[in-house]
C-alpha cells in the first residue's frame, strides 16, 4: 500500500535532482558575470544545455546524488550554528558581519571552501570507484589492503585517515592562513 512516507517513489525521479541543482548553479554563476548580465536568455539556454549534458554522464549524477546528503548536513549544522549564537543575543547581523567582514570572512570563505572540496573530491573518488574501480587500475601492484577484501571504500577512508595526509592537510592549512595574514594589510 502506497503512503506519503513511502519514498521509493523518488527513486524514479531521482534524475531530475542532479538536472535541476546543475542549471540553478550553473545560472547564478553565468548571470554574476559582465557579459551575461543583459543576455539572461543565453545564459539560461547554456545552463539548460549544461544540465541536460550533465545528466547523460552517469558519474556526473551519481556524484552529485552522493554528495548532495553531505551539503544538506553542512547546510543544516550551519543554520544550527546561527541559531546557538542567536539564542546567545548576538544579533543576526552581527553574525552576517563577523562572516562576510575583511577581518573573518576570508577564513569563512576558506573553510567553506575547504569543507566543499573534501565532499566534491570524496564524492567523485567514491562514484570513481565504484564506475570502474581503483583495485582494477591497481591489480598489477603489489598493494597491502588495509580494509576487507575488495573493499575500495574502506581503502579509501584508510588513505584519508592516514597520518601523512592529515599532517599535509594541516601543514597546508597552516601555510594558508599564515600567507593571508602576513598579506593582510591592517
Amino acid at each position: 500500500m502506497a503512503t506519503l512516507l513511502d519514498i521509493g517513489l523518488l527513486k524514479g525521479l531521482s534524475g531530475i535532482f542532479p538536472l535541476l541543482l546543475i542549471f540553478a548553479i550553473m545560472y547564478a554563476v553565468l548571470t554574476r558575470l559582465d557579459f551575461f548580465k543583459e543576455k539572461q536568455l543565453l545564459a539560461a539556454i547554456i545552463s539548460i544545455v549544461l544540465a541536460f549534458t550533465g545528466l547523460f554522464s552517469p558519474i556526473v549524477a551519481k556524484t552529485i546524488l552522493r554528495a548532495s546528503p553531505f551539503f544538506v548536513l553542512l547546510f543544516i549544522f550551519a543554520m544550527f550554528a546561527i541559531m546557538v549564537y542567536a539564542s546567545f543575543g548576538i544579533s543576526q547581523s552581527s553574525i552576517i558581519d563577523t562572516v562576510t567582514g575583511d577581518k573573518w570572512g576570508s577564513t569563512f570563505g576558506l573553510w567553506m571552501l575547504a569543507l566543499i572540496l573534501i565532499i566534491s573530491i570524496g564524492s567523485f573518488s567514491s562514484v570513481l570507484s565504484e564506475e570502474q574501480g581503483f583495485l582494477e587500475l591497481t591489480e598489477g601492484n603489489q598493494t597491502i589492503s588495509a580494509g576487507a577484501p575488495g573493499s575500495e571504500q574502506a581503502g579509501f577512508f584508510n588513505v584519508i585517515s592516514h597520518p601523512k595526509v592529515l599532517g599535509m592537510i594541516l601543514v597546508l592549512l597552516t601555510a594558508t592562513f599564515t600567507v593571508k595574514y602576513l598579506t593582510d594589510t591592517s
